[in-house]
C-alpha cells in the first residue's frame, strides 16, 4: 500500500503544483485535494468522511487503511478594489492543536475496541496523515511548512516541494504509529 498511496500522493500532488498560482491558491483546499487524491487511488475503493475520518481506503483484503488529510495555506484576503484586507489562516498553536486532534483521533483507530473501527467492520492496517503546505515566501508571518516540516518529531515516509510564483508547495506522507502532543513540535 505505501507504493500506491506514495505514487497517488505525489501525483495529485504534481496536479497541485501545475494548478496553482497566486489567483488559484484561495480556490485550493482539502475537498479539492482529496477529489484528485482520490482518482488516483481508485475511487472505487475510497470512502470520504466516514465517521469524522477523511478518507478510508478499502481494497479487497480483510484490512482497511485510514486517512486523515491535513491542508495548510494562508491566502491573503482582498477587497473588490484587490487591495488586502488581510491574511485567512496562519501557522500558530490553534492549528497545531488542530493537527494534534486528528492525528490521534486516527491513532485510536488501531485498539480493537475502538467503536470507529468495529462500525467500519474490519480492522485497519496502516494510518496516515497526508499533509499539504502552502505557504508564501514573500509573506512574513510563519510558515506551516516550519510548524509541521521542520518543527515536528515525526518525520515524513514521503516529502515533495515544489516552488512556484513566490509559493513554496509541500506534501508528506506520516505513518501514525503512536499518539503526539504539542511537546512534539520544538517550536509552537
Amino acid at each position: 500500500m505505501n507504493n500506491l498511496l506514495n505514487e497517488a500522493v505525489t501525483k495529485a500532488f504534481m496536479q497541485l503544483v501545475k494548478d496553482v498560482d497566486k489567483q488559484s491558491v484561495q480556490h485550493w483546499n482539502e475537498s479539492v485535494f482529496r477529489y484528485i487524491l482520490t482518482k488516483e487511488l481508485g475511487m472505487q475503493h475510497c470512502y470520504a468522511e466516514w465517521k469524522r475520518i477523511d478518507l478510508i481506503f478499502d481494497s479487497d483484503s480483510d484490512k482497511s487503511i485510514g486517512i486523515e488529510l491535513k491542508f495548510y495555506r494562508a491566502v491573503s484576503t482582498e477587497n473588490s478594489k484587490m487591495i488586502t484586507q488581510g491574511l485567512k489562516g496562519s501557522a500558530g498553536k490553534k492549528n497545531t492543536e488542530e493537527f494534534i486532534n486528528s492525528w490521534n483521533k486516527l491513532f485510536e483507530l488501531q485498539a480493537s475496541n475502538s467503536p470507529i473501527a468495529k462500525a467500519w467492520g474490519k480492522p485497519f492496517s496502516k494510518l496516515y496523515v497526508v499533509l499539504v503546505t502552502i505557504d508564501d515566501s514573500s509573506s512574513k508571518h510563519k510558515k506551516f511548512a516550519d510548524s509541521y516540516f521542520n518543527n515536528f518529531s515525526m518525520k515524513p515516509i514521503l516529502k515533495e516541494e515544489e516552488k512556484k510564483d513566490n509559493l513554496e508547495i509541500k506534501v508528506g506522507i506520516f505513518e501514525v504509529t503512536k499518539s503526539i502532543e504539542l511537546s512534539d513540535f520544538s517550536v509552537q
